[in-house]
């Protein structure tokens, strides 16, 4: 073989064995791990407020803004069942999941009637005065209650 040709050769070889070793080493080192090497899916930094705040459970909670008036309406039950809220503020029901609901109640001396609604939409009623006000689904009846207090 001439000598051109052997140069080559083991310039060839040689470059793939580096190529092999170099590509070991990067999957040993997590190599696939695009946080690594993309700035844009890197985890972001937590601010001090985040940091503090309790892990969530995964029981569902009621948060500040459930108490403040904000309603789920879900497959047979509203959450939170009792809502407390301050007079004047609006309370709004957000309909989820797959069966039909309605809110029906008798709030501030007026009987008030959703509409029938499956799987999204809102309703919203503005309480201005103070007092216990118990409500329930329209189409479930009894067995699916709710009940509003205004402060």
């Amino acid at each position: 073989m001439n000598r051109n040709k052997l140069a080559l050769r083991t310039t060839l070889i040689g470059t793939l064995a580096l190529a092999a070793l170099a590509g070991m080493a990067f999957t040993a080192c997590g190599g696939d791990d695009d946080t690594a090497t993309n700035p844009t899916t890197a985890p972001q930094a937590t601010t001090a407020a985040e940091a503090t705040k309790p892990a969530a459970s995964s029981a569902a909670q009621p948060t500040a803004a459930t108490a403040a008036g904000a309603i789920k309406i879900g497959d047979n039950f509203f959450q939170p069942a009792t809502a407390n809220v301050k007079a004047g503020e609006k309370v709004t029901w957000t309909w989820g999941g797959g069966a039909p609901h309605a809110v029906v109640g008798k709030f501030d001396g007026k009987d008030v009637k959703s509409d029938t609604k499956t799987g999204s939409g809102t309703f919203e009623f503005t309480f201005t005065k103070a007092g216990t006000f118990d409500y329930q689904c329209g189409v479930h009846g009894p067995s699916m209650p709710g009940k509003i207090v205004i402060q």
